[in-house]
């Protein structure tokens, strides 16, 4: 009895070890899956699948040429941009002055960060990019695992109110492959400059003008200008800015203590139409250390234009809001006085954005001493989608026409306009 118990021990435990044997020798000839693999990044997302291993074995090759270590991938290289802040808030922002703020951008990717800058909200936010000035479409590339700034400098040069502006860049990031930074804040408006413009009005060809304004202080502190700057460089040599201390008695708000004026003269040359441009001053008052003036006025001379939709005062023809399917064309003329109108030449020399079509017509002579040149300004049809309506939305669309008027060499319209779909 005792024989048989042992014996039927040895047949079960001898069942129990053949069948561990046969699961692991099955284990072991079956072979591992040679398809490719899902590589997944550090958001748990799929991107992409690893290529078939380059040492794969032929029909007829030897299997061990093709053997593949477990656990080796070649992972696809990316770049990855980290972005802590997308909208920074200036708070409050005195009218006339410009801000910027600093937005860090972390390449934590392992292939280098492209980065483009697209399109901003409107001509005045200025965009830098790893310490430098840039316009649309230019880019900076990122090293992995470093980091680079994206400036923007927003100058306030609306009323006083809310703003939100900002600027947008695309990038090589497949996470990330559209960027908007923005700032926003609210323009307030004091009484530390009157008038908030340096305006000249109508300057005749060939004579000056002068203008000026005043900066106040409130505070026991004087108020003093370290230095200044015109933009653009084309109208430094035609301006002359002088800046002095102000009688008390002289400034505009009676609570101010102090102050400087500010006169500007304006020498117009052989050039007739609009003219801006910008003052910029470095104060010592806190929270108005920059204080921007717009620069306008007209010149005239023998050569006019007239037509429908024009403003003579600032030099702007008004096109107004545009279906782009449409399309919309304006007739002006050119009107030519004087002694020098006998044999009128003019030359369309610039037009910008080219979307704009502008063509000159023959001369028609009125009189001996007054000729018109017809211009047919246009915006085709089927446009694309396009706006030139001025600061603070964008810039102006230019028209610029010479001629062999000595008094009158060149001729500067200003248009705005507006294309929708």
């Amino acid at each position: 009895m005792t024989r048989m118990k042992t014996l039927l021990r040895v047949i079960i435990g001898s069942a129990l070890v053949g069948l561990g044997l046969g699961a692991a020798l099955a284990y072991i000839d079956v072979p591992f899956s040679k398809g490719p693999l899902p590589l997944v990044d550090a958001t748990q997302q799929t991107i992409s699948q690893t290529e078939p291993s380059q040492t794969e074995p032929s029909q007829a090759g030897s299997s061990k040429a093709g053997s593949s270590k477990i656990g080796e991938s070649n992972f696809r290289k990316l770049p990855h941009a980290k972005i802590p802040e997308t909208l920074f808030d200036f708070d409050r922002i005195e009218r006339g002055t410009s801000m910027r703020h600093d937005f860090v951008i972390h390449n934590s990717g392992n292939a280098p960060l492209a980065i483009t800058f697209e399109s901003n909200t409107c001509k005045c936010t200025g965009v830098e990019m790893a310490g430098s000035r840039v316009e649309k479409g230019q880019s900076i590339r990122v090293p992995e695992n470093e980091k680079t700034n994206i400036t923007l400098e927003w100058a306030a040069k609306t009323e006083a109110g809310p703003f939100r502006h900002g600027a947008r860049f695309s990038t090589n990031d497949p996470r990330n492959s559209s960027i908007e930074l923005e700032v926003n804040g609210q323009v307030v408006e004091s009484t530390s400059m009157w008038p908030a413009e340096l305006l000249f009005g109508t300057v005749q060809a060939g004579k000056e003008k002068k203008t000026y304004l005043y900066v106040m202080s409130f505070l026991n502190q004087k108020v003093a200008v370290s230095e200044f700057k015109i933009t653009p460089s084309e109208l430094l040599e035609r301006m002359e800015i002088q800046i002095s201390p102000a009688e008390k008695s002289e400034l505009p708000a009676k609570e101010a203590t102090n102050g400087l004026k500010v006169v500007a003269t304006y020498r117009s040359q052989t050039d007739i139409g609009p003219f801006r441009g910008w003052l910029e001053m470095t104060t010592n008052i806190q929270g108005a250390e920059k204080l921007l003036v717009p620069l306008l006025g007209n010149v005239k001379g023998d050569i006019s234009v007239y037509g429908t939709g024009w403003n003579a005062t600032k030099g702007l023809l008004r096109m107004g809001n545009i279906v782009g399917s449409q399309g919309k064309k304006v007739r002006l003329n050119l009107v030519i006085r004087g002694k020098q109108a006998e044999k009128p030449q003019m030359e369309l020399v610039l037009v910008d954005p080219p979307e704009l079509k502008v063509s000159l017509g023959d001369p028609l002579e009125i009189s001996d001493d007054l000729h018109h040149v017809p211009v047919l300004v246009e915006i085709p049809a089927q446009t694309r989608p396009l706006v030139r309506m001025g600061e603070p939305v964008s810039s102006d669309a230019i028209v610029v026409f010479k001629s062999n008027h000595s008094q009158a060499q060149e001729i500067r319209m200003r248009v705005h306009f507006a294309v929708s779909q």
